[in-house]
């Protein structure tokens, strides 16, 4: 408001006081919205507060090649902190903000604007580690064979036997 009452050339206690009195509906219709949206805080919505819940111009700027790089590459979000030269913390706090969708597309978790995210369906493994896999994974499938045995059969000491013969000595 301050900047609508610069504006119009005009003092922000005189405004508001213009407001106040000859157009109450307005105010009302205002108080109204902003009750609503107490503890609701959707991305480009107006909060509780009366201002709009999204990130400042220079978040975007600062984060935009790492946002970027996250949407688009299987890298994990600790290399991409470090390639992009933003702190990992702040990195993994603005994604968790502002691209949560991205997080959860990821993730190959459901995601809704405004509704709690269920991460107990979190798949345990990066999405880089599974490109670099995912020769070895069609691989296994195809043959239907366990893990263990796959690594086993290509010439490599299974981890299980080696245990086993130091724990006989």
């Amino acid at each position: 408001m301050p900047e609508v009452a610069d504006s119009c050339g005009l003092s922000y206690t005189g405004l508001e006081q213009h407001l106040l009195f000859y157009h109450k509906d307005l105010v009302k219709r205002r108080i109204r919205i902003r009750k609503k949206a107490l503890r609701r805080q959707r991305k480009g919505e107006i909060t509780g507060r009366g201002t709009v819940h999204a990130p400042s111009p220079e978040l975007v700027e600062k984060y935009a090649e790492a946002v970027h790089l996250y949407a688009t590459t299987p890298m994990s979000a600790a290399r991409i902190a470090g390639k992009t030269g933003v702190s990992k913390k702040g990195f993994y706090e603005h994604l968790q903000r502002w691209h949560l969708d991205l997080v959860c597309r990821r993730k190959n978790i459901p995601y809704e604007e405004g509704r709690l995210v269920d991460w107990s369906q979190v798949r345990k493994y990066n999405p880089a580690t599974e490109a670099k896999y995912a020769e070895a994974n069609r691989r296994r499938n195809e043959t239907g064979l366990p893990r263990n045995r796959e690594v086993g059969s290509e010439g490599n000491p299974g981890v299980r036997q080696d245990n086993a013969r130091l724990c006989r000595r």
